[in-house]
């Protein structure tokens, strides 16, 4: 419903192997994301709006009309320069990932493995696993991009035929 404008997305690595698998259903309705898309990572920067090192819900921050405009960005609400975890445009990036893995502490696999330590989390659906992070992209910069922007699709091990269709 009129997110159109913006594609909400995370940074993932070893260290961080977290991202949005949906939600509980608990507040939203049930939404499945065990597929998605793996971006270049190029296009992907140009496109940065703001970023967060968890999920703030973006989706409520709704501009009207839709789109970038001189007083609203979908996405970033006026507040985010006065949160500790959210950043603005693509210099935010840097600041936002370190601040994310701070946070989230060291995930990487192979050194928890070393340490005897088991994964450090075994879901992310929202609300009650937030580990990945939230990085809003212009929606018109990334249909632009199209399909250069899109490296890959994912699905994870139990995505059902429909939401493999929906990527």
């Amino acid at each position: 419903p009129g997110w159109g404008d913006r594609w909400s997305v995370s940074v993932t690595n070893a260290a961080t192997p977290f991202f949005y698998m949906g939600n509980d259903g608990s507040q939203l309705g049930a939404i499945d994301a065990s597929a998605g898309m793996v971006l270049a990572p190029g296009p992907a920067q140009e496109a940065i709006l703001c970023s967060y090192t968890t999920d703030v819900g973006t989706s409520r921050f709704m501009c009207d009309p839709p789109g970038v405009s001189p007083t609203c960005t979908p996405g970033c609400p006026d507040w985010i320069d006065r949160n500790s975890d959210g950043y603005r445009g693509k210099a935010g990036l840097e600041g936002m990932l370190r601040h994310h893995l701070e946070r989230r502490g060291d995930c990487a696999p192979r050194e928890r493995a070393a340490r005897g330590l088991g994964p450090c989390c075994d879901c992310c659906t929202w609300p009650k696993c937030q580990l990945y992070n939230e990085i809003i992209l212009e929606g018109k910069a990334c249909e632009a991009a199209l399909p250069t922007i899109v490296e890959a699709f994912f699905f994870v091990s139990d995505t059902t035929e429909a939401v493999a269709r929906l990527a």
